[in-house]
This record gives structure tokens, sequence and C-alpha cells, in this order.
């Protein structure tokens, strides 16, 4: 064995789809109603005492109440209910509260909340003089519920769930890091068929898919363009492509952590009638490219759902739009996990229904982060599950040689140097910082690493002991050095064998 000293070269990854467009885009379609009402008569006046407890609402749930109610004056209905649901989640006992919830449900046309609001404020106002006329509408409104078609494409998939449709383009999903996503929306005053109106609908559609996922995604209204993760504009240009008959369009774009941004695009003006859009429909339209923001790209081959390419006769996020949307964060989240021990047994599930393609594009994710943080044995492990499903992901190849070279140089024992920087070679033969690591250790190991007929004893010598990998990065080597028609056959077929057994 040679005493020379080593000199070896660190190499760098490459970035895992820098800057990619996904797009994700909706179709609209069906009657629509337009914002606004008639006002309807005042109410309890705000901080009245409540039957019972004597009790009243907080100062600043005072003010939002307020604000909620001259929204529902105004005709701002959306904008009422992110309020006076903001209020109700520290005071649930003010029956003024959930009287102005119903009606602001009723005017959103959302039936079973509102049945749900006014039964609340009968609750908690059993003697009230209106109580017998709300009794009465809740009966109305629950026997609509009742007498609703049921839905005629069933449960779907045995799971409850389309993981298979929202995912054939791929897997996508914001990581925890980046919660809650800063959304920003473009002023669009300017912009003709807007009404303000409209955001309190966009705001609102945010909350329901915080409440629908139990909060794994939140969200962050900010006033300044400037480190948005999220950017939501306006537009009434029916012209544009991805407009043309739908009403709205997304498009994310990730990196190794998972989606870093997406902008979303909705019409202020209605594709099938003259004028602007309808709130009923429009709230859909909201929630409908949400989903493709969050990484639903795909669509629901069920009509009820939220995330179907037509929009009409939906109500809202249905459990199986939630499901769907747990089952691929979940999944994505087992391969970033994977092998850790700390996985459910649901995200394992999850995971394993992927399709392969998918599964591979995860670990690729997964062991190019791995590789950025430095964490080299484990994206050679990550890398490696990748290439077992899909042995041509060129950024796989490229990445698990900058980790296995990277990791030679950390590692001190000889053979695991030695072996590390052949897995560099065979998945990279074009990697050059690797090579000259490589032939530094070849020559202490005491073989000359320019000559070929040293290589080739050298690839002799890892044969015998089953190293066929290193074997054929050695054969590989002499043929660099002086080609040679049977030694070329015979480096193929040893990775032949080195390919068929990942």
């Amino acid at each position: 064995m040679g005493s020379m000293a080593l000199n070896l070269t660190r190499a760098l990854a490459l970035m895992f789809a820098a800057n990619i467009l996904f797009p994700g885009v909706s179709t609209a379609s069906g009657s629509t109603t337009v914002c606004g009402a008639p006002k309807i008569a005042s109410t309890k006046t705000v901080g009245q005492k409540k039957s019972g407890s004597g009790s009243v609402l907080s100062g600043a749930n005072q003010q939002l109440f307020l604000d909620a109610k001259s929204l529902y004056e105004s005709g701002r209905y959306w904008g009422a209910l992110t309020k006076l649901e903001k209020i109700i989640e520290t005071d649930r006992d003010d029956p003024a509260v959930y009287l102005y919830l119903g009606h602001a449900y009723s005017k959103a046309r959302k039936v079973k909340e509102a049945a749900r609001a006014y039964d609340t404020y009968l609750q908690l106002e059993p003697d009230a003089p209106d109580a017998e006329k709300y009794r009465t509408l809740v009966n109305v409104l629950q026997g609509q519920q009742r007498n609703e078609p049921r839905p005629v494409s069933g449960a779907g998939t045995a799971s409850g769930d389309y993981m298979k449709e929202t995912t054939a383009t791929g897997l996508f999903r914001w990581p925890d890091s980046r919660m809650p996503i800063k959304v920003y929306i473009e002023p669009a005053t300017a912009v003709p068929g807007y009404r303000p109106e409209f955001d309190d609908v966009l705001q609102h559609a945010f909350r329901e898919w915080t409440t629908a996922t139990d909060g794994k995604v939140k969200f962050e209204i900010v006033t300044n363009r400037d480190g948005a993760e999220m950017v939501v504009s306006w537009t009434d240009d029916m012209h544009a492509p991805e407009l043309q008959a739908e009403a709205g369009k997304a498009s994310i774009v990730q990196d190794s952590e998972g989606i870093k941004s997406a902008e979303i695009q909705l019409l202020t003006v209605s594709p099938f009638k003259d004028g602007p859009v309808g709130c009923e429909l429009l709230y859909n339209i909201c929630l409908h490219e949400i989903g493709h923001g969050l990484g639903l790209m795909g669509h629901s081959p069920y009509p009820e759902d939220i995330m179907y390419p037509q929009l009409s006769v939906q109500t809202g996020i249905t459990p199986r739009d939630a499901r769907t949307f747990q089952v691929v964060y979940a999944a994505a989240a087992e391969a970033l996990k994977g092998g850790s021990g700390s996985s459910s047994p649901e995200e394992t599930a999850d995971f394993d229904r992927l399709s392969p393609a998918n599964k591979a594009q995860l670990f690729l994710k997964a062991g190019t982060r791995a590789v950025f943080a430095g964490q080299y044995r484990e994206s050679i492990s990550k890398l490696e599950d990748a290439l077992r499903i899909n042995p041509d992901l060129e950024l796989a190849k490229s990445n698990l040689a900058v980790a296995a070279n990277n990791l030679a140089l950390q590692t001190k024992d000889e053979k695991e140097r030695v072996n590390l920087l052949h897995k560099a070679i065979f998945w990279n033969p074009g990697m050059e910082a690797g090579r000259q690591n490589l032939n530094s250790i070849v020559e202490t190991l005491g073989t000359n690493p320019t000559d070929p007929a040293a290589r080739v004893l050298f690839a002799n010598k890892l044969e015998k002991e089953n190293d066929l990998l290193g074997a054929c990065v050695e054969l590989l080597e002499a043929e660099r050095l002086k080609p040679d028609t049977a030694r070329a056959t015979r480096a193929a077929q040893l990775r032949q064998k080195v390919l068929s057994s990942i």
C-alpha cells in the first residue's frame, strides 16, 4: 500500500426542477347568481346579554361583529361570514352572532351551515320572540338537505378519494416549513367587472380550505407582493388561451423541498353570460383554483367534488376532496420520512398507493434535498430508491454521484472510500472530480491509475470479491486509457448485472 497523500475534490449537486411550471386549469359551467341581495331587518344589538350566562362579547369580537353587520347590510355576505366565523373561534355562546351567521350562510346558499347556525341560535335563545319562526326555518332547511338528489357517483374509490386522478401528472405539496402560505391579492379596482365582495369570496375560500384540511394548510394575507408565495390576480381577459370558456387558472413552481410558489388568476366576468361573475360560482372557482395551488393538479371524476373540472353543482369542499388532499400530502411526507421509523401506518399505506413514477419523483426530491443539506448517506439511500424504480432518471444519477463522492471525502475507511468513488463513477462516468479522487486513492492502494493492465487486474480482484460495480468501473477506466473490444463487452455485461440487481 502506498503512502501518497490524498487531495480529494468536493462535487456540487444539481438543483431539482428549478422554476418548472405545472399549470392547472379549471372549467366552470352552469347558471350563476350575481352578488348582492336586499338588506334584512336589524336583529340583536352587539354585546346584548345572553340568556342564562349574562356575558357579552369581548371588545375585539364586538368590533368584528359590528364590521360583520356592516358588511352584511351592504350585501357583502362572504366578508360577513369570515368575520362571524372568526368570532365563534373564541366566543361560541352569543345568540346574535349565530343569528347573523345563519342569515349570511343563507345568502351564500350554504344550506347545511345555515340550518346549523339557526339551530345554535335557538339553543342559546329558546324563548326569543322570533324563536318559532326560526324553528320553522330550520325544519325547512333540513328538509331541503334531505330532499337534495343523492350523488350518482357513489363514494369514489375504496379509500374515498381520487388520488390516482389528481396525481396523474405528478405529486406536489407545500412543505410544512412554508406554512402559513403568504398570499398576496393584487388590487383590482380598475379591472372591469371587479367588485369589492370578490375579495371577500376569495378570502372565505382560503378559510374553507384551512377548515377542510384540519389546519394542515394555513394562509396569511399580506399587503406586499414582495415575499408572497401565492399571488392571486383578477382579469376580464377571456381572450387568453387558458381562460377561453374557463373562469380561472393556477400554476405552481417547485424545488427540492416541494411547492415554493403559486399563481392564481380569476375572471371578474362570466364566460357564460354578459356581466360580472356571480358570487356562488366565483366561490366554487376560488376553491377549485386554490386546490390546484395547493398541489391537487389533476381533477376529480366525481361531479359533486370541488376539484371536478366543470363547476356548476358543487356546494363546497367535499369529504372526498379533503381526503384526497390528506392522502396526497401523507404520501409525499412518507417519501421524505421513509426509513426513519417515524411514518404512521396511514402515511405508509397512502404512499404504497402511488404510481411508480410518482414514487420515483418523490424519492428524487428527498434525495436531492438531502444532498444539499450535506446528508450524503440519506441522499444515496433515497436516490438509489428512485433508480430502483426508474434507472433512467438522469438527475438521480448525477446527484447520487455527488453524494457518493462527497461522502468519500468524509469517511476514513479506505475500502468504503473506494466503494463510494466507484459508485460515483458508475452513475456518472463523466464526473471528473470523482475520477480524480478515484485515481488518487487507487494509487495509494498500489495500483497505477494510468496503466490499463493494472486497472484490469484490480477489476479482476474486485469481481472475485463479488464487487461487480467496482469491477465494472475499473474495466471502464481501463477502456478509457486503451480501448479494447473484449474488455468493453465484459464491462457492459457487468454493468447490466449491476442494474438488474438493483
